[in-house]
């Protein structure tokens, strides 16, 4: 469980670059550690639930150690110097114009989510966001040149009404698997001079001393490998090679392209004249349809799965009862992926898990148990095996048509080409992508291309035995 915390709050921490100060008062007698250093690691935690939870990415910059914030404030650096300001400034003003729509179809907006999404946001929402968003992309602030002088904190002041905004409508308890505004610290333990374990809600998290502040131990583990990554991706931005010069007509000739769409959706009526019109944005912009754009809603739901079988699994062992892993379920007999999902239902207590949340492109929502049984309504698949150490796939979108002897082969330690078991008839991908969440409650998005037994099971290479015995199991069509 120390992973899996440590994970959920690394990603937010990575996305998003009060909370009451009151941990449990019967710890307090048992603790070793010098008040100040378990105070600093606590406050530190707790400071930084509170600015994920509220979207101030000013107070969480205030929170890294200061070679964190200057690495920050390079990465924006080095962009700017690499970036073409034609292309940046038309970049922009088509970006200001999306989320000047945004704003002004709040309602249409909104609507048009609550049919696709797992999760209601509020119309102000899209409005409050998208007003702040597309006034910051008109201003100064995000002038290449004022980008190349920049620093975290003052870029982070600049964006921190944006993200407040938008975090308004977002249930950050279901992104990160506990409410962030009432952190139950039950105790902390000192695991060396520079890091002290602190125990939030029934799980672990390991905060680290980094040149005087307390940060996640996994930031700290893989913050020089993050920014190496970044700084390689800038130095490939190229506008000056005959190549890159032939890339930036392209770019400049589809932003051109962009316009008259964005002007059509201002005129929008309905909220299907604005889903016909974000798709023609999507494949305009991206070169790809609005169910690909949107696998991150597909991540973001699938998460919120494992997550609410993790809060489970933790509650069941605090009361001696068996966890709720597909195996230990056991309904993979009965034939489809519906049976062990509508189990999860009844046995979750979190209120992010409804009926929605196993929607997807092209799979409509159940509206109860009985529509969710009868199937099409289920973009979800999974794998079932008594999983002792590893961190196997858990669930999968059902375009991958993953078989028993896939897994079968993995456990020989053969490489799999999986690329073909994907469906082109089948929702949400067809044969484009596969959405993969983890054990863990990690997930990844892994085009056709890279879709192999690599790629798919991540290094769970010492698994055999799982993967000897597991069962696929898919819902129905």
């Amino acid at each position: 469980m120390k992973k899996t915390i440590g994970a959920m709050m690394m990603a937010a921490v990575v996305a998003m670059s009060g909370c009451s100060p009151s941990a449990s008062e019967t710890a307090d007698a048992e603790r070793a550690l010098p008040e100040t250093e378990i105070a600093g690691a606590e406050r530190a935690l707790q400071g930084f639930a509170a600015a994920i939870g509220d979207g101030r990415l000013d107070e969480l910059v205030g929170l890294l150690p200061a070679s964190y914030a200057k690495d920050i404030g390079s990465v924006v650096n080095a962009f700017a110097e690499r970036m073409d300001e034609e292309v940046w400034d038309k970049g922009r003003d088509m970006e200001s114009m999306f989320f000047s729509v945004v704003a002004a179809k709040a309602e249409l907006v909104a609507e048009m989510a609550a049919k696709d999404d797992a999760f209601q946001i509020e119309a102000s929402v899209f409005r409050e966001s998208g007003t702040a968003l597309s006034a910051l992309l008109k201003s100064d602030t995000m002038a290449l040149d004022s980008l190349k002088k920049t620093d975290a904190m003052t870029l982070a002041k600049a964006l921190t009404p944006s993200t407040s905004a938008i975090v308004k409508g977002i249930n950050m308890e279901m992104m990160v698997g506990t409410d962030l505004k009432r952190l139950k610290i039950e105790f902390s333990e000192k695991t060396s001079d520079d890091t002290v374990d602190v125990s939030v809600d029934g799980a672990i998290m390991t905060m680290q001393r980094v040149e005087g502040k307390w940060i996640p131990e996994d930031l700290a583990d893989d913050w020089k490998s993050i920014m190496k990554e970044i700084f390689a991706s800038i130095r490939e931005i190229d506008f000056a090679s005959d190549e890159g010069k032939e890339n930036k007509l392209e770019i400049l000739k589809t932003l051109e392209a962009i316009e008259p769409v964005l002007k059509q959706m201002d005129s929008a009526k309905t909220t299907e004249d604005l889903k016909q019109l974000t798709e023609t944005f999507f494949e305009v912009a991206f070169g790809q349809s609005l169910s690909i754009a949107r696998a991150p809603n597909m991540v973001a739901n699938g998460q919120s799965i494992a997550i609410a079988t993790i809060v489970k699994n933790i509650d069941n062992d605090a009361l001696s009862r068996p966890d709720v892993w597909p195996e230990t379920v056991n309904l993979a007999s009965a034939g489809f992926s519906e049976a062990y999902f509508a189990h999860l239902m009844k046995q979750s207590s979190s209120d992010w898990m409804r009926w929605s949340i196993f929607a997807g492109e092209g799979i409509p929502a159940a509206e109860n148990e009985a529509e969710f049984l009868a199937g099409g309504k289920n973009a979800w698949s999974y794998i079932a095996g008594e999983n002792d150490h590893g961190n196997p796939p858990f669930i999968f979108t059902k375009n991958l048509r993953l078989t028993d002897d896939d897994l079968r082969r993995h456990a020989k330690g053969e490489t799999v080409s999986l690329s073909d078991r994907l469906d082109a008839s089948a929702k949400p991908f067809g044969d484009k992508q596969v959405v993969v969440v983890y054990r863990d409650a990690s997930a990844v998005i892994i085009p056709a291309e890279d879709l192999n037994s690599d790629t798919f099971f991540i290094g769970d290479d010492d698994n055999a035995a799982f993967y000897q015995n597991a069962t696929v199991v898919h819902p129905k069509d």
